[in-house]
């Protein structure tokens, strides 16, 4: 069975035109039949007429010569011609007059015989010569008169000739017309075949598209069992049937679900008004926390620090210690919650600010130093002489990154070192650089599975741990967030039971260093180690160009004094042990030559507790590349080297100002604190217990330098009161903010309300200082100290 409407109609279509090309075929090959017949007629009747006529010629003759007797061989002649020509009309087989050709040849054989009788002699009786020529003469007359009835026959024949061809004519027509008329039945038959295979099925099956585009029911679907191409269509319409069934299916579904995600749109709205309500109260209640927490804090650790700067015994020395280091612990505690929670509203903005690069290691280093020392852990510290001088970026925040991954390392190991790695390189922005941390402990570590969550909230390396070590588990979330802020990165490297390797890179711009051309004359440098990675880097001596000769701590032995008169002996001293085996040469065989002693902080206890002296110069680690190269001016005589003052001796030099505070302070404790510390910085106070108050203050005496404002006060705020200040035109006093708050937000209403600056509770020595510094004129004795 044919499966394909195409090949159907091509079939068809092929029938069709073999009918034609068949029917032009018989009608020319007809045609050409009849005009042959036609031509060959009128040859044959040409040619017996011609036959016909010479016969009658040769009669003729005959009868001419018939009345003269001696001429007799000429009519035999003319009579062998005779049947000559007769030969040839019965050859063309002309069926119409053979009758007559056979009397012709009777008598015609009838002459020739009684002439070939006369002309053998064989007549001696003269009657009988006559009436043999009388049989002669019966003869031509009988051949002249059928000749001449033969040419009659002939005429008479063809116009029946031409009848037969006229009848095959028609023959032919009638074939060509019943051709024809198969031919018209045939494609009638195509247009049947065409309209109700085809254009039927078309017609119905358009008819159920349009149904199925309107979406309506339709019931049936012609042509479905058909093999061909309808029947594709046809199964077409069935799928698209179904799939309009299905998706009326989807759709009402999708109503239902969107319905449904109205109603919880509704909800997800109200549920998120709750959530801001939520936030905003969680704001709220850690600012108020906040508040709560660092106003007794800030009247504790004042008074610490004023104790602590009086007289007392070593007992109450450490305790008190111990007491400031817990409340600082707290305090960590709560800077850690107040910036996870900035971190998570998004509201923690990192500043962009230069920074001296030496002054914020060694001021990061001297508190990382202090703890490691009372857990007894070495601190190496190394730092690129190539990092830039200044730094631009947020300080405070790069601390508490150092801080909190240098703690945590300090924390989890027991016994051994820490070495923090501080490098630089460039990045692909040229006003920036790329500096690099690795801090390395070897402490307990961590296991493949605890790395994977290790930097997740409230989270350390397991429960066990966490009740073992303590903490809020928020340190290296905050790291991480920090970190990220900055568009660096931050990896981690740990082997369970030898410890940890952090590492982390910060994006941050720098400005170019100032030319500081300095040399240092110092030959005959040479630098005894222990197989321990040594405490001063090579590059630190690369970079101020001196020349080092590296020994093993082996040999100090078995050198002679005599070799090292006029050199400089650096011998790296790692632990007590160490320094017991060349005590002898230090301080005996080596007592006139200049030794260096570089020692681990933490044997500063152990050798006052031993009771060993320390001959020469002596250098603890850690120390910064600036220490170093203060510590090496000491040791020869510089070309040109600036003096660098430590932090301690610029603090103090610089802590005497000239001025009159206005305190605006309701807590009587915090007041004390306050005041403490404008003393020492030389500074006189008034007091005020709230806004009211020192409002009327400044009315009344209008000679205050600055004002320390608290921010909740009773009666009235400071934010109410420095905004009615700068209302009455105290536009040029000097306004800061003191509060417990230290959120994004309270920096920003403060500045809003007219504030100049803001310190945040317990007050920082350094940080007010600095605030001095800014508004305030150093006194004179101050500067003849400095001087």
């Amino acid at each position: 069975m044919i499966n394909s409407i195409r090949i159907q109609i091509l079939l068809l279509f092929f029938s069709l035109i073999f009918l034609i090309v068949l029917q032009t075929h018989l009608s020319h090959t007809a045609l050409f039949v009849i005009s042959k017949e036609n031509d060959g007629n009128q040859s044959v009747v040409t040619t017996k007429d011609s036959l016909i006529y010479d016969f009658k010629n040769h009669i003729l003759d005959i009868q001419k010569l018939h009345s003269d007797q001696s001429h007799y061989t000429e009519q035999h002649q003319i009579v062998s011609n005779l049947f000559q020509v007769l030969i040839s009309l019965e050859k063309l087989n002309f069926s119409a007059l053979n009758k007559d050709l056979e009397l012709l040849r009777l008598h015609l054989n009838n002459y020739n015989n009684a002439l070939n009788t006369i002309l053998n002699d064989q007549l001696e009786i003269q009657d009988n010569k006559l009436n043999i020529k009388l049989s002669m003469y019966q003869s031509l007359n009988a051949l002249s008169v059928l000749i001449n009835r033969l040419l009659l026959g002939v005429t008479d024949k063809l116009p029946a000739s031409n009848e037969s061809l006229q009848r095959k004519i028609q023959e032919v027509i009638y074939i060509q017309n019943v051709i024809a008329v198969i031919s018209i039945l045939f494609v009638l038959i195509i247009g049947m075949f065409i309209m109700l295979r085809i254009i039927e099925p078309i017609k119905y099956i358009t008819e159920v598209f349009s149904q199925l585009i309107l979406r309506n029911e339709i019931n049936d679907v012609p042509g479905k069992y058909r093999s061909d191409e309808i029947g594709t269509l046809a199964k077409a319409a069935i799928t698209f049937h179904e799939r309009n069934l299905e998706s009326d299916k989807l759709f009402s579904q999708t109503q239902q679900h969107n319905a449904s995600q109205v109603t919880l749109n509704r909800e997800l709205v109200k549920e998120k008004i709750k959530a801001e309500n939520a936030s905003k109260s969680k704001s709220a209640f850690l600012a108020n926390m906040s508040h709560e927490i660092r106003t007794p804090m800030n009247g504790i650790i004042g008074l610490l620090d004023i104790v602590l700067s009086s007289k007392l015994t070593i007992e109450q020395r450490d305790d008190l210690k111990n007491i400031s280091y817990s409340t600082q612990a707290l305090m960590k505690v709560i800077n850690d919650i107040l910036d996870f929670s900035k971190i998570e509203s998004g509201k923690l903005l990192i500043e962009k600010t230069p920074f001296i690069t030496a002054d914020f290691f060694e001021s990061f280093l001297s508190n990382i130093a202090v703890t490691a020392e009372n857990k007894g852990l070495s601190v190496k510290f190394y730092c690129s002489p190539e990092l830039p001088e200044v730094l631009i970026g947020d300080p405070l925040r790069i601390s508490q990154i150092l801080n909190n991954l240098c703690i945590n390392a300090i924390k989890f190991t027991h016994h051994g070192e820490v070495i923090i790695s501080i490098e630089c390189e460039p990045s692909q922005d040229i006003k920036q650089i790329n500096l690099n941390v690795k801090i390395k402990d070897s402490g307990i570590g961590i296991s493949k599975e605890q790395q994977y969550n290790i930097f997740d909230s409230f989270t350390q390396a397991d429960e066990s741990t966490s009740r073992k070590f303590g903490g809020t588990g928020l340190g290296l979330s905050i790291v991480k967030q920090l970190v990220k802020l900055m568009h660096g990165e931050i990896f981690l490297e740990s082997t369970l039971g030898e410890g940890s390797t952090f590492t982390c890179s910060l994006k941050l711009g720098f400005e170019p260093n100032k030319i500081d051309d300095f040399s240092v004359e110092l030959e005959n440098l040479h630098y005894f180690v222990s197989k321990k990675e040594p405490f001063i880097a090579d590059s630190y001596f690369k970079n101020l160009g001196l020349k080092v000769n590296y020994q093993s701590i082996k040999m100090l032995k078995n050198i002679s004094p005599e070799q090292y008169k006029s050199s400089v002996i650096l011998i790296d001293i790692h632990s007590l042990k160490d320094y017991l085996k060349i005590y002898d040469e230090i301080n005996v065989k080596f007592a006139h030559l200049k030794i260096v002693l570089i020692l681990d902080k933490i044997l500063k206890s152990p050798l006052k507790t031993n009771d060993l002296k320390l001959s020469g110069e002596t250098l603890f680690s850690p120390f910064t590349f600036k220490h170093f190269v203060q510590f090496i001016g000491k040791l020869s005589q510089p070309v040109n080297v600036k003096p660098i003052i430590s932090n301690e001796t610029q603090q103090e030099s610089l802590s005497q100002f000239d001025g009159h505070i206005l305190v605006v302070e309701d807590n009587m404790i915090n007041q004390i604190v306050i005041t403490k510390v404008l003393k020492s910085f030389g500074l006189t106070y008034d007091i005020s217990n709230d806004g009211q108050q020192g409002l009327d203050k400044v009315l009344e005496i209008n000679n205050y330098d600055l004002v320390l404002m608290d921010i909740q006060m009773p009666v009235m705020d400071g934010y109410t009161a420095t905004s009615k200040l700068r209302a009455l035109g105290f536009t040029e006093l000097i306004i800061c903010g003191l509060s417990a708050n230290a959120m994004k937000q309270d920096f920003e209403k403060a500045y809003a309300a007219g504030m100049n600056d803001y310190l945040t509770k317990p007050i920082d020595k350094n940080e007010i200082s600095q605030v001095f510094k800014k508004y305030l004129c150093k006194s004179e004795v101050s500067n003849v100290e400095q001087n």
